[in-house]
């Protein structure tokens, strides 16, 4: 009877013990616990006026328990239309509660952007996940900075292009312009003005010549080619002809072909043939001539004289 006892009593032990045995196996696996976990995560702008392409802040902030680990994590492929400078974090908090703020560097041009939803989890030292929280989006709004405006009314490339080629054709179009209104204009102020003969021109520039230079010297090339200019230009101005493009030989030809009388047309054939003649100087080896500057200049001042007072210009043109 005694022993019928004592084998029930151990009977009764083991079935105690692994039935603890079993409550202590479940309670080990249940996800359940004996508190909530204490954690959170939230974004917020760090300025209140960003402007089109200057960088600014935006900081995440997140916190959980101490004795747990947690991480924050935004997608790089969720920032459409912002363009991320850099990121940093901080970590503060003591030995309860661990807290931690993500700076992101961000850049946008004008418009309205989302900052998008940044997540925590929170897991066990075992790396068990106990806990997924999530921000809200945050919206952000930049304006038109100074220079919007300028941009807007900034020409795209192909005008710019298009401006550059038409450039050079726009300033020598502006400079043509400039100087036909230039020519215009001194035409009409020199119709104000009494006309200038040009008889009386040719024979004041040969008696400047004449105070110049020595008479009595031979003349030089220098001397020749000075005098010769002035018949020329005289011929030009009042016959219009090119006289100062055409040798002696084609100045004569020219002249020949004007209306008028044959005696009024020898007296100018004179005139060239005395320039023609001084010319010829410059082609001497001793690069004088063996007639004196005063010859010359006396010569031509007749001849022009002549010309001038016989009215040949009128008969021929």
């Amino acid at each position: 009877m005694v022993a019928g006892s004592g084998n029930l009593s151990v009977g009764r032990l083991v079935l105690v013990t692994a039935t603890c045995l079993v409550v202590a196996i479940v309670a080990s696996s249940a996800p359940v616990l004996a508190a909530p976990v204490n954690a959170g995560i939230s974004a917020r702008i760090a300025v209140t006026d960003p402007q089109p392409g200057v960088p600014f802040a935006i900081d995440v902030d997140a916190f959980w328990p101490g004795e747990l680990t947690g991480d924050v994590s935004i997608a790089s492929s969720s920032f459409t239309g912002m363009t991320v400078v850099d990121v940093s974090r901080r970590d503060s908090g003591d030995g309860n509660v661990h807290r931690i703020t993500l700076r992101y560097q961000l850049r946008a041009e004008r418009g309205l952007h989302v900052f998008p939803a940044a997540e925590l989890r929170v897991r066990e030292r075992s790396g068990r996940r106990l806990l997924t929280d999530r921000s809200a989006p945050l919206y952000i709004e930049v304006p038109p900075g100074e220079g919007a405006m300028e941009a807007e009314l900034r020409p795209n490339r192909d005008l710019r292009q298009m401006f550059a080629t038409l450039t050079p054709w726009m300033v020598a179009t502006g400079l043509l312009f400039v100087a036909l209104t230039g020519w215009l204009l001194v035409r009409r102020l020199r119709r104000g003005e009494d006309p200038v003969d040009p008889f009386q021109a040719a024979l004041d520039d040969l008696d400047e010549l004449l105070t110049r230079i020595d008479p009595n010297e031979l003349i030089e090339r220098h001397h020749a080619y000075k005098i010769s200019r002035i018949v020329r230009r005289l011929i030009e101005t009042t016959l219009d002809i090119p006289a100062l493009e055409l040798t002696g030989g084609e100045l004569t030809d020219a002249i020949g072909r004007l209306q008028g009388p044959a005696a009024s047309k020898d007296l100018w054939c004179q005139l060239v043939a005395d320039a023609t003649q001084l010319e010829s100087v410059k082609y001497q080896e001793a690069g004088r001539g063996s007639q004196t500057v005063g010859y010359w200049l006396g010569q031509t001042v007749a001849r022009v004289s002549e010309i001038h007072r016989a009215g040949i210009a009128s008969e021929t043109t």
